[in-house]
């Protein structure tokens, strides 16, 4: 499934999730790569996803990196990959530790 700008909405990012999660069995291996703009809320130490239909100065379509994870658990893959090009991702493991530090 491929999700280019427009398509890219809160909507269809979740969908596609739930779709994965259905389809890919426990014998599969699952590459999902993001290309996008994220968020990190300085005040709550929380990163988020902002789809192609956010609102700017908004979160309400942010898709917080929690809910990312859980929906990245539910997949019953044999491995999963997630390649993220996107700002904060760093955020996605623990708000507490830097960039850096989670690759030593």
């Amino acid at each position: 499934t491929v999700l280019v700008n427009s398509n890219a909405t809160y909507e269809k990012i979740l969908d596609t999730f739930d779709e994965l999660r259905k389809k890919v069995g426990n014998t599969e291996r699952l590459i999902i790569y993001v290309a996008g703009h994220g968020h990190f809320d300085v005040n709550d130490e929380r990163g988020f996803w902002i789809p192609n239909d956010a609102k700017v100065n908004t979160r309400g379509l942010f898709i917080h990196n929690s809910v990312i994870l859980e929906y990245i658990e539910d997949i019953k893959a044999f491995h999963t990959l997630l390649i993220s090009d996107s700002c904060f991702f760093g955020s996605f493991f623990n708000s507490k530790r830097t960039a850096a530090s989670q690759f030593v």
